[in-house]
């Protein structure tokens, strides 16, 4: 789990959210997986094989002329603009809107 602080929680989740993907990209999906403690809010807990298929289940088998659907390395991307997260209304936690690294490129 990680600290956050309520003053400026962008400090701890903005990197948390980069190497997760690292760690995924890298090939320890098992470990950015394990990082997350809770379940989201439909009570998914996900896993290297449950991403895998959400990507294949919303891109299909071929990302465009790039192949198999995956998850880059964000370091190896060009920067990203990053909106900060947002508190819940209910002060139950936080929500970030990120692009994702994928097959080299920036998602939408």
């Amino acid at each position: 789990m990680i600290q956050i602080d309520k003053l400026d929680p962008a400090k701890a989740i903005i990197p948390f959210v980069k190497n997760w993907f690292v760690l995924f990209a890298n090939g320890n999906g098992e470990a950015a997986c394990l990082s997350i403690d809770e379940p989201n809010c439909y009570g998914i807990v996900w896993t290297p094989d449950s991403i895998d298929a959400l990507l294949i289940d919303t891109f299909g088998e071929s990302y465009g002329e790039l192949g198999r659907p995956r998850i880059s390395d964000p370091n190896e991307l060009p920067p990203v603009r990053i909106y900060p997260p947002e508190q819940f209304n209910d002060g139950s936690g936080y929500f970030f809107d990120h692009a994702v690294p994928m097959n080299g490129e920036w998602s939408d």
